[in-house]
């Protein structure tokens, strides 16, 4: 290796690979670890069963998700990852260094990859949500709680 030195964040002077420690895992994967086997085969047989509701809520997530990502995901996820990589740079400069670099296009770069994440991930938390919802009113807690 040319650098024996591990990368270091020059705010803190600390190793990049420290700042990653601490990041909270993600609602579903949390989900995923606390339901039982059961509330899983539930969750599947929701999702590929033959009730046309949890392929309708599969489709009405996935499209919520694109259009979100589409209108201002996808411009403030540009821009939230240049302040994050120059530090310096004021919230205003760099908004206006991604729009003289690139124009409003520079805003929607690598739109693509983001569109195949976010209607995945759109359809499977609506479906979970709705599966999750449905087990807890089954197990009594009311309209409201659940």
């Amino acid at each position: 290796p040319l650098c024996r030195r591990p990368l270091t964040d020059p705010q803190r002077h600390q190793p990049v690979a420290a700042l990653y420690k601490r990041q909270p895992q993600p609602p579903l994967v949390l989900a995923a670890r606390m339901a039982s086997v059961t509330s899983l085969r539930k969750l599947l047989d929701a999702i590929v069963g033959e009730e046309g509701s949890a392929r309708s809520k599969f489709v009405d997530g996935t499209v919520l998700q694109t259009i979100s990502t589409l209108t201002l995901g996808q411009p403030f996820e540009v821009w939230k990852t240049r302040m994050g990589r120059h530090r310096t740079e004021t919230t205003v400069g760099s908004f206006r260094h991604i729009l003289h670099s690139g124009g409003v296009r520079a805003f929607y770069a690598g739109t693509g990859p983001k569109l195949v994440e976010s209607a995945t991930k759109g359809g499977v938390l609506l479906v979970a949500k709705d599966a999750i919802q449905e087990s807890l009113k089954g197990a009594g807690v009311s309209s409201t709680t659940a």
